[in-house]
């Protein structure tokens, strides 16, 4: 994400002081990020990560949605840790351009290293290990999940200093998921026939009817 956001920014002839985030948007990440400034727009970079309590929080909030509870008890391992990344594009307006708003997109990827054959076998209604009288049942069986979101994000900053180089920076943020890629592995190798299944239930089920996030995020803003 920060290479990406080092290429775009070099070709910007009319750019200001380029700055550092690091903050938080709760209730789904941590983050650490990078903003480069125009005269009338900002281009920012977050990298972050998914970890307790906010994993938490963010199940509940699909749980309440009305996603089923076969599918929380799924998600519930892989949402324990994740990386999560954003780039926003925003248009600054006010007296002194401390507001802004503009698109966001959302890269997140998350991943479960003990997650339950049964439960897989469940939503699926296909068997991981078809002969499961010989092979050993013991096997490594891992699940991840890749993300993709839209949304608008609407930022406030507050200016700490008379330089202007430290900033507290208040956010609201609302995205939509519009794609999903589940990859489930067995010992290491990619499961595809499983694997596609769970893609489609995961994405009808759960992801296109209740795929929404929301959240409030502060961070500390220093000008380089």
């Amino acid at each position: 994400m920060l290479l990406l956001f080092l290429a775009v920014s070099s070709t910007i002839v009319e750019a200001q002081t380029p700055s550092l985030l690091v903050g938080t948007d709760i209730p789904y990440q941590l983050h650490m990020g990078a903003a480069f400034d125009l005269e009338n727009f900002r281009f920012s970079v977050r990298s972050g990560v998914l970890a307790g309590p906010y994993s938490t929080l963010t199940l509940s909030l699909i749980e309440t949605l009305g996603t089923d509870e076969i599918y929380i008890s799924l998600l519930e391992s892989s949402y324990q840790f994740g990386f999560m990344n954003g780039v926003a594009f925003q248009y600054k307006f006010g007296k002194k351009k401390l507001w802004s708003i503009g698109p966001e997109m959302r890269f997140d990827y998350l991943t479960a290293s003990d997650t339950s054959e049964d439960l897989i076998e469940a939503i699926t209604g296909e068997s991981i290990f078809p002969n499961a009288g010989i092979i050993n049942k013991e096997q490594e069986l891992s699940f991840d999940l890749m993300m993709y979101a839209i949304g608008i994000r609407v930022s406030r900053a507050l200016p700490l200093d008379s330089q202007n180089r430290h900033h507290l920076l208040l956010d609201i943020s609302f995205y939509k998921h519009y794609m999903t890629q589940t990859h489930l592995f067995l010992n290491q190798g990619y499961a595809d026939r499983i694997s596609e299944t769970l893609n489609d239930l995961l994405w009808e089920d759960v992801f296109l009817p209740y795929g929404y996030l929301a959240g409030f995020g502060l961070s500390y803003r220093y000008a380089l």
